[in-house]
């Protein structure tokens, strides 16, 4: 049986392996017939003809001035946004940056301080001591200077001096010179020193040349108004400052009285610090407390500072 199963595959392999000699000898299958030749059907093709188009120039009139027909300085609107554009709180959008808010002032500025002099303070000496040296003094009241002899008790009377003596209320009564050591320059200079008597007292008081005489130790400051308030001058000392400046309630911007009181001074700085009690016109009582120094006397300061008007982004320009 196995034999036989062989002989039938051996001659079908034959079978096979002629097939594939056959068609190699041949150049491979036999060629199919040509498909029948294809003829178009339905409607002729229609031609179009080619349109005409007619080409119109357009003029672009340019928008008219939004500023003679509603009387704003705003923007014109044009095809680009300005290069900057600014946001109000108030008006919203605006090309034209928005104008500063009225700065109100505090109210005062410090002008000066000083300590309280004496009433009489010694310039110098026109000579080396002798009872005839004229000595000259200034009148911190009155702001003239004046001159004197030694008063010579006993003696005949000068009557310019003694006219001098009683229109300043001083009397000389001794001169005299020593040595003072200068260290900026590393020398040894002679300085007078006056004797006075002051009529007024009766009291007897040494002045030395080159030094103010300040013997109560008061500091005098002066301080001067702004802009709303009436302009005048408020003196303070050290010795008595509880006395508040006021003002009525009627000033422009202000509603009920307006108080000023010094609340602390430094002479060192110098300064003054002064408490303002006010109401605004629509608004409710404030408190504000400044620090006032000379150097305020050009810009007073503000009782707030101006809100902030800063520029927006610009827009990006149209395409």
């Amino acid at each position: 049986m196995k034999k036989y199963y062989d002989k039938v595959l051996f001659l079908l392999a034959l079978a096979v392996l002629g097939l594939g000699v056959t068609m190699y000898v041949k150049g491979g299958p036999p060629a199919s017939p040509p498909p029948p030749v294809a003829k178009p059907t339905g409607a002729a093709y229609t031609v179009i003809e080619k349109p005409t188009f007619e080409q119109a120039s357009q003029v672009w009139n340019p928008p008219p001035d939004q500023r003679e027909e509603q009387g704003d300085p705003g923007w014109t609107y044009s095809v680009f946004t300005p290069p900057k554009i600014y946001w109000d709180p108030g008006a919203g959008f605006s090309a034209q940056p928005p104008e500063p808010p009225k700065v109100v002032p505090f109210g005062v500025h410090l002008v000066s301080a000083k300590k309280e002099l004496y009433r009489v303070q010694l310039q110098g000496v026109s000579g080396n001591g002798d009872k005839d040296d004229v000595v000259n003094f200034s009148d911190e009241q009155t702001g003239l200077d004046f001159h004197l002899k030694m008063h010579k008790d006993g003696q005949p009377d000068d009557d310019d001096n003694t006219k001098t003596e009683k229109l300043h209320n001083v009397q000389v009564k001794n001169i005299e010179f020593v040595d003072q050591y200068d260290e900026g320059h590393g020398v040894i200079l002679k300085v007078a020193k006056v004797t006075i008597l002051d009529m007024l007292t009766n009291e007897t008081i040494v002045l030395t040349q080159g030094e103010v005489y300040a013997p109560t130790d008061n500091q005098l400051y002066v301080l001067k108004t702004d802009d709303p308030f009436p302009a005048q001058e408020w003196d303070v000392s050290k010795q008595s400052h509880d006395q508040p400046l006021e003002f009525p309630g009627s000033l422009e911007g202000y509603k009920d009285t307006i108080t000023f009181k010094v609340v602390a001074l430094d002479f060192t700085k110098p300064s003054v610090t002064v408490e303002k009690d006010f109401t605004p016109q629509n608004g409710k009582p404030k408190s504000i407390t400044r620090e006032l120094f000379i150097s305020d006397t050009t810009t007073p300061s503000p009782d707030q500072p101006p809100p902030d008007a800063s520029p927006a982004p610009a827009a990006a320009p149209a395409n």
